[in-house]
């Protein structure tokens, strides 16, 4: 029929319920498909001919199952919304092949497995969240993603080091390993020495078992506005080049092992170095 010939179907936050019907999936011109903000339960059906998609969001729906093998034959897709699910299993290692994917969310589901090893393949990358799912493994190489403004792999099950090329990545702007809740991530190694992104505006890597010293290159970072680094074995003094940050709002460094009475700035909002005043909001929360 004529939906053969539809290139759009913009279906977002219209209440609809029951699954996603397989035949969207079939419609060989489309090349935008939203379907987000609805209520729709089952797995996503298996795509099939959408050679031409460039942008499918499914975020905020009751979705379940994985993510279909079959995503990796839409090779013009530049942005893969899936947030807000229930989806699991692993991410299908043919998500690799989108060689023109600039957005990659699929964050707060329930995603198990690890992250693509060739996910570095991904040049054209600029958002990869996947934050509060279940992945477990190490960080690939992610230093070719050159192109990438914002990293949030917080609250999984991920282990080992982090990769000293993710420091070097000039683009990022955010950057989250961090874990807000118990069992999380378990990273180690030592707080960096030397960064390359100088555009970097919040660093979150807090509760994730970094030690070493904070390197006084931190005020190399001088568009950073949000730095969390409690919860980690941290020790040494904080460095006074944090006083001249002047686009610091929110210090959070408490539970380290850090000396020297540090004073938090005037010009950071929100500050905390220790729990010594357990009345704080943050250390209630611990």
């Amino acid at each position: 029929g004529l939906l053969t010939l539809l290139a759009s179907m913009n279906l977002h936050s219209c209440n609809f319920t029951g699954s996603i019907p397989a035949e969207m999936m079939t419609l060989p011109l489309l090349k935008l498909l939203y379907l987000y903000e609805n209520s729709f339960t089952g797995t996503i059906p298996e795509i099939v001919a959408l050679s031409n998609l460039e942008k499918l969001n499914l975020r905020k729906n009751k979705l379940t199952g994985p993510i279909p093998n079959g995503i990796g034959f839409c090779t013009l897709l530049d942005e893969l919304e899936a947030r807000e699910n229930q989806l699991t299993s692993s991410l299908p290692s043919e998500i690799t092949m989108l060689s023109n994917l600039k957005i990659l969310s699929a964050r707060e589901n329930q995603i198990t497995g690890t992250i693509p090893a060739d996910i570095g393949r991904m040049t054209a990358l600029e958002l990869l969240q996947l934050r509060q799912n279940q992945l477990t493994g190490t960080i690939p190489f992610l230093g070719s993603l050159t192109s990438l403004t914002d990293l949030n792999i917080r609250d999984n099950k991920m282990t080992g080091d982090i990769p000293n090329e993710i420091y070097s990545l000039t683009a990022l702007n955010s950057l989250n390993l961090g874990n807000d809740i118990a069992r999380g991530n378990a990273f180690h190694g030592t707080f960096p020495s030397d960064f390359s992104f100088t555009t970097l505006e919040n660093l979150h890597l807090h509760n994730i078992h970094l030690s070493g010293t904070i390197s006084s290159n931190i005020g190399r970072l001088t568009n950073l506005s949000v730095l969390y680094l409690q919860g980690n074995a941290l020790t040494g003094t904080v460095p006074p080049v944090i006083h001249d940050m002047e686009t610091l709002t929110k210090l959070f460094l408490y539970n380290n092992n850090l000396t020297g009475g540090f004073v938090c700035p005037t010009q950071i909002e929100e500050c905390l170095v220790s729990c010594e005043n357990l009345a704080d909001y943050a250390c209630r929360a611990l």
